[in-house]
């Protein structure tokens, strides 16, 4: 999977780069606003702060864990996922909160699922909401009117069956009491899977997620409008917006880390409706990536230092349990 995605990515930049002029591209940067690319950086550092406080909202189902560390663990987690591949922040993100919390790896695990689902129905309804506004070719609109509505109809079904799960019911006996599964020791996962789902049927913790989803996504697109705006393109607003879904559901196609070539070239293709040409269209794209990539990798370098350093950080992931005991929440 790693070296299809470094494939992809290699493609994509490819497609991208040939007969490109990259001395437009540097007057395109060269025009930017400068103040306007530092709002955007401002807007997407306060949409990483609601998405720290909806995992807060969603672990406190189960467990209080303090808004402080939950940021230093998020931010690692997308620290990992720039500099490592096959999003590897994804599997750290949880592991480190069993460190943290003394347990509680099955609820990191599925809150993330909760918290997938939530942003993907979130980007979903977005753009819905912008789509008919687009002046883009019939085949076009309808292709992404059908990758939308598949999106969300698989979120809404993973959502359903965690929900039948959450009842804890018939799967729930069936995992704590099957010979099968006792035998072959997956009890010791399901089980507590299961329970943790239960964060699932608490209606009103996943409301006020759902809320926060909409105010982070909200300010996700505000810091892409303001980076589109700093090229003075003379783009409406909506098209901030779409590069923002394009990109983020284009994180799913498996790339190189950070999604460097895919993230790209899927940002010229979101703006293509607008007849930016290539070279400008690049030139916002980076700019919008660059807003993401360096809280990323700034916050995750600083938030890795205060968890030990980056060397200690690996180790607890590596480590077996009883050989990396959990440190104390601060």
């Amino acid at each position: 999977m790693r070296f299809l995605g470094l494939g992809i990515s290699c493609l994509a930049l490819a497609a991208l780069l040939y007969k490109l002029d990259w001395q437009l591209t540097r007057a395109a940067f060269a025009r930017a606003s400068a103040s306007s690319l530092l709002v955007g950086v401002g807007f997407t550092a306060l949409a990483y702060s609601v998405a720290v406080f909806r995992w807060q909202v969603l672990l406190s189902t189960q467990v209080q864990v303090p808004f402080r560390k939950l940021l230093s663990l998020l931010l690692v987690g997308h620290f990992a996922n720039v500099v490592l591949p096959l999003r590897a922040g994804d599997i750290l993100r949880p592991v480190l909160l069993r460190r943290a919390t003394g347990g509680h790896f099955a609820l990191a695990v599925t809150s993330m699922v909760v918290e997938r689902l939530l942003d993907v129905a979130t980007i979903v309804v977005m753009g819905a909401v912008v789509l008919p506004t687009i002046q883009a070719p019939g085949a076009l609109k309808t292709g992404l009117t059908i990758f939308s509505w598949v999106c969300l109809g698989g979120t809404l079904f993973v959502g359903f069956v965690a929900w039948q799960s959450a009842q804890g019911s018939a799967l729930q006996l069936w995992a704590d009491q099957s010979p099968l599964i006792n035998r072959i020791g997956l009890r010791r996962i399901l089980v507590p899977t299961f329970q943790a789902l239960s964060l699932v049927r608490n209606g009103r913790a996943l409301l006020v997620a759902f809320s926060l989803s909409l105010v982070q996504w909200g300010l996700a697109a505000a810091g892409v409008i303001a980076c589109v705006s700093a090229f003075h393109l003379g783009l409406p607003f909506t098209a901030g917006v779409v590069l923002m879904v394009a990109t983020n559901l284009g994180s799913a196609i498996p790339s190189a880390p950070a999604a460097v070539g895919v993230y790209h070239a899927v940002g010229v293709l979101a703006l293509a409706p607008w007849s930016v040409s290539t070279e400008d269209a690049l030139a916002v794209t980076i700019a919008a990536h660059l807003t993401t990539v360096v809280l990323q990798v700034g916050g995750g370098a600083i938030a890795a230092w205060h968890e030990g350093g980056t060397r200690v950080v690996l180790q607890q992931v590596h480590a077996p349990p009883d050989e990396a005991p959990p440190s104390a929440v601060p």
